[in-house]
């Protein structure tokens, strides 16, 4: 509608334009103008003052609409906005959740791991003491036989000749190193016991002898 309106006004100017000029060319040429392109002007200008005041009252009503659409399309941008903020802050949130049921996850493992890990070496640590009593026991063992060996062979006699002690046969004198002698210098010094005893305790024969020992 506004179109028309805007292609009737342009029309009656230019028709207004028209018959003006021909009534003005009529008045110079003659001494009586024609009176029809004066009337034609007349109703050329009416047509164009009624379309321009249509034209106008349809401009301030388009205006008035724009005002009106305004309010309502900000609203519409403001709930988007706030529909838009809403996922962000959900999707937000979403993401914390996860993060932190990761972390919680992470953190369960490594006590898990952390928890074997210290059973592992207190299991070691038990294997470990349970080998070390077994290697106590066995030397105690071996200790006591050598001692009742001792105790036994006491009453074997050594004979001494000079500074040297000679033991008896079948026994001999074992050093504090595990290796043992038949003459010693100072028998206090040693263990006497038999040779055997000594054999199946792990001790040797001294491989040379000393000032001290001789095998």
């Amino acid at each position: 509608m506004e179109t028309i309106s805007r292609l009737i006004f342009l029309f009656a100017v230019l028709s207004f334009i028209y018959f003006f000029m021909r009534w003005l060319i009529s008045l110079v040429r003659r001494n009586n103008p024609n009176k029809h392109y004066g009337k034609y002007t007349l109703i050329s200008i009416a047509i164009t003052i009624l379309f321009y005041m249509i034209l106008t009252m349809a401009f301030s009503s388009s205006q008035k609409s724009d005002t009106a659409s305004k309010p309502a399309s900000s609203d519409s941008s403001k709930k988007i906005t706030k529909v838009v903020s809403k996922k962000k802050e959900s999707i937000s949130k979403a993401n914390s959740i996860k993060a932190a049921q990761e972390s919680e996850s992470s953190s369960t493992a490594k006590k898990e791991s952390e928890s074997r890990a210290s059973s592992e070496s207190i299991a070691e640590s038990k294997s470990s003491s349970v080998a070390d009593s077994e290697s106590l026991a066995e030397s105690s063992s071996a200790a006591s036989k050598k001692s009742q060996e001792a105790s036994q062979t006491d009453e074997v006699s050594y004979t001494k000749t000079g500074e040297w002690t000679v033991a008896a046969s079948g026994m001999v004198f074992v050093s504090d190193a595990n290796i043992y002698y038949t003459s010693v210098k100072n028998p206090s010094h040693y263990q006497y016991i038999t040779q055997s005893a000594a054999d199946a305790a792990g001790d040797t024969i001294a491989p040379r002898g000393n000032q001290f020992a001789r095998p």
